[in-house]
């Protein structure tokens, strides 16, 4: 974001305030949560408030990557505070999510009260989020062919990959995979995210299997060939998520 013009400080300092005030609500509410092992209905409804304001707030402001932020994490507790169960498993992965996004929301303020330029990079924590959506809202399967079309979540397609029973090292096959569509793929990631690190996520993957999101400018079809044609493959399934939640 561009320096902000002289006439725009009163808003700004109101702005400032009230963003640093909400921030300081996210923190002791994320705290506490955290020390719970767990979040609350009423947090749940806390936190998607405080996003809400702020991706108002930061649009008014004209700060785009913050509003645009905001407006992720929010949908995110759309989805949990329209179906608590639905966290699951997934509690550690939306901690880390809130956590992140409120040091790059931090460090958005600070740059904007030292008046300097600053360009936030949040495609891969947005990216991530995403994927956490798509996880929180049970993502519906539909018929795995290659002719078979994905329907994209902000433009982000999303495959779940098991590998054959009793294969073994699910993690490193896993791994090899990602690296074959990574040449095809604009942007990828995956849950369980790095998965050669840690032999212990073989039974992860083998439990709820490799989910994918990618973007791509290549046909949906050479990405689901290149899975076909793996070996060890059981089944994939192509991911349907409707592009609903908070505007």
């Amino acid at each position: 974001m561009s320096p902000i013009d002289v006439s725009m400080e009163p808003m700004l300092d109101m702005f400032i305030f009230e963003t640093t005030t909400l921030l300081e609500q996210l923190d002791e509410i994320m705290i506490a949560s955290e020390k719970s092992g767990g979040f609350g209905q009423d947090d749940v409804d806390e936190i998607f408030r405080i996003m809400h304001t702020i991706k108002g707030s930061s649009a008014m402001m004209g700060m785009e990557a913050m509003s645009n932020l905001a407006h992720h994490v929010e949908d995110m507790f759309f989805h949990v505070r329209e179906n608590p169960k639905c966290i699951g498993g997934n509690s550690e992965s939306v901690f880390d999510l809130v956590f992140q996004s409120s040091d790059s929301f931090k460090r958005e303020i600070e740059s904007v009260t030292a008046n300097a330029d600053f360009s936030p990079e949040n495609d891969q924590l947005i990216h991530r989020i995403m994927m956490t959506v798509a996880n929180l809202k049970g993502e519906t399967s539909v018929e795995s062919t290659p002719s078979a079309s994905v329907v994209s979540y902000k433009q982000t397609h999303y495959v779940k990959v098991f590998f054959e029973d009793d294969c073994q090292m699910e993690n490193i096959r896993a791994f090899m995979l990602l690296a074959q569509l990574k040449e095809l793929c604009d942007t990828m990631d995956s849950t369980p995210a790095h998965p050669e690190q840690d032999s212990d996520l073989s039974s992860e993957i083998v439990k709820n299997g490799l989910l994918i999101a990618f973007t791509t400018t290549c046909p949906i079809q050479d990405i689901l060939g290149v899975i076909e044609n793996s070996i060890n493959i059981k089944s994939y399934e192509l991911l349907e998520t409707a592009q609903d939640g908070p505007l």
